[in-house]
């Protein structure tokens, strides 16, 4: 590498070929130069940056199929009641005795 010039540093990274070859083109259709180009492209993205995207959520970690615990019932499950109606003694009490 060449020796920069005072109050620069060297920035080496590799870059699509088709964006340098599209950016080197531009600078040459406007008169300017390739550094100007870039140093004017970073310093806007800096100042005025794109929204952050934030990392996808990752999906949730399964849990290992676990046997069945011993003495464990599962109750059936309920029907719902329409609504309006009751089941017979719900929520009434012991009801009549005769």
């Amino acid at each position: 590498m060449r020796n920069a010039t005072q109050g620069t540093k060297q920035l080496g990274l590799e870059v699509d070929a088709e964006l340098v070859d599209r950016i080197k083109a531009f600078a040459k259709g406007r008169g300017e130069t390739l550094r100007k180009v870039v140093e004017t492209a970073l310093r806007r993205h800096m100042a005025y940056p794109p929204p952050v995207q934030p990392p996808p959520v990752p999906p949730p970690h399964p849990f290992p199929d676990s046997p069945p615990i011993a003495g464990a019932e599962v109750e059936p499950e309920r029907t719902p009641t329409p609504a309006g109606k009751r089941s017979r003694g719900a929520g009434r009490g012991p009801g009549k005795v005769k």
